[in-house]
């Protein structure tokens, strides 16, 4: 009996792993955010979210870990070596993601009090074209367009405010600690 168990064991310990670690699967589109709104991103730690911000600097350390740095905020983007090599092939993010304006879509984590995701694969990204407008417009939400515009849809109404529903926090998709010593 004792054998069936320790030799189960290692099985058991893999799964309890991969069932902790995967990411929680989302029915809503990610929230759409822009890099200077840090506040705001460090709330939404462990939700998957979708920046945008134009790219100020890029780099790579020694170990081939690529950095894409955004201006007017220390919000970046994180590649491991490890994922450069295998995600990669068209070029390193320091160099494909130079001097562009991006909307990146992941899950947002704190390292050292500042927002990051960590770049895993090229579809995470998409380039914007100079003159695009993102968030389009139909994905600006209500309050943002009455913002904006100052008009609320009816005549001689004070526009009414609206207070978000507290939200009950996630959790981190991943354990940051196995990334971040």
């Amino acid at each position: 009996m004792k054998s069936v168990l320790f030799r189960s064991l290692p099985v058991a310990c893999v799964l309890v792993h991969w069932a902790t670690s995967a990411p929680a699967q989302q029915d809503e589109e990610p929230v759409i955010v822009a890099v200077t709104e840090m506040e705001r991103l460090v709330e939404l730690e462990g939700t998957v979210v979708t920046v945008y911000g134009e790219v100020s600097r890029t780099g790579e350390s020694e170990s081939g870990m690529n950095f894409v740095n955004f201006a007017d905020t220390e919000f970046v983007l994180v590649t491991f070596a490890s994922d450069v090599a295998q995600q990669f092939p068209d070029g390193e993010p320091h160099e494909i993601y130079r001097d562009k304006r991006l909307a990146v879509t992941g899950p947002i984590a704190i390292f050292r009090d500042n927002p990051q995701i960590k770049l895993t694969d090229p579809s995470m990204v998409r380039v914007l074209a100079p003159d695009e407008v993102f968030p389009p417009e139909s994905e600006k939400s209500v309050e943002v367009a009455v913002a904006e515009t100052g008009d609320s849809g009816g005549e001689d109404e004070e526009p009414e405010a609206i207070e978000p529903e507290p939200e009950e926090k996630p959790g981190p998709p991943v354990d940051w600690k196995l990334y971040f010593k």
